[in-house]
């Protein structure tokens, strides 16, 4: 018996242990969180810009934009219930108090960068703030296949990925050059009809889900009357909405026709 009561004891230690060694590594993201909030209720948008990850700084006004619009930009009080990370990245979720005294969920995520947490991503959530970002609509799912293609085809058209590159999340951007996309797409360069086929064409959307690096994954298709465009895309919530960060398609033959 005293060495089951022992060994509950080094179990009860060790989570203590572990929860002591989550907050100590995740409560820099919430002093973050909080002084970005307390600078733009001051109206301080220099020093609350410099709290955004080296990735979105520059759509710092449509962020400032979008916590405006969502009763987000003058914040009385935080309350984070929930974080975590993992190496660089990291996730915080929880309530904001707005000058209403309405109670707003939000979850941010983190970068780790020159050794400081930047923040790189702000949602609002309903009903319960969550660390896994919520999975949009189909509507939406359609409408971001639907945008990505239509600003792969364009690129193509002028064969040239450097607008589709423009339009990619920042932080695939970082990763790929344009010259790496066109070596990597170029061979749709040789089509010499019009590249406008899909205008109109109402995506397939096959199944959709978020992985467990909360990328929105999404595969499906566009119908065509032999054949169909298959795709499979990917997509990170970054700054306040979900970006491109991966990108396939493939044409394959069908029986109709």
């Amino acid at each position: 018996m005293k060495f089951i009561f022992k060994a509950v004891g080094v179990i009860v230690a060790s989570v203590v242990l572990l929860f002591g060694y989550l907050y100590f590594y995740t409560g820099g993201m919430t002093r973050v969180a909080d002084d970005f909030f307390a600078s733009l209720t001051s109206e301080q948008h220099g020093q609350a810009t410099a709290l955004l990850s080296g990735f979105i700084q520059d759509d710092s006004t449509n962020v400032f934009s979008y916590l405006e619009s969502n009763g987000m930009d003058y914040v009385q009080d935080t309350s984070w219930h929930a974080r975590n990370f993992v190496n660089n990245k990291g996730s915080i979720a929880g309530e904001l108090i707005n000058g209403q005294g309405i109670s707003i969920p939000t979850r941010m995520d983190f970068f780790k960068e020159a050794g400081d947490w930047k923040i790189f991503a702000i949602a609002k959530q309903t009903p319960k703030a969550t660390l896994e970002p919520a999975e949009p609509s189909l509507q939406k799912q359609e409408s971001l296949v639907t945008q990505s293609m239509a600003n792969f085809m364009s690129a193509a058209q002028q064969k040239s990925m450097a607008s589709f590159h423009q339009q990619i999340a920042k932080f695939w951007q970082a990763q790929i050059s344009v010259s790496e996309l066109d070596q990597a797409f170029g061979s749709i360069y040789n089509y010499t009809g019009d590249l406008n086929f899909l205008n109109g064409i109402k995506p397939t959307i096959e199944a959709a889900s978020i992985d467990q690096d909360n990328l929105l994954v999404i595969d499906g298709f566009f119908p065509l009357t032999t054949s169909r465009i298959m795709i499979k895309q990917k997509y990170i919530y970054e700054a306040t909405e979900w970006k491109l960060l991966s990108f396939s398609y493939n044409n394959e033959k069908t029986n109709s026709g």
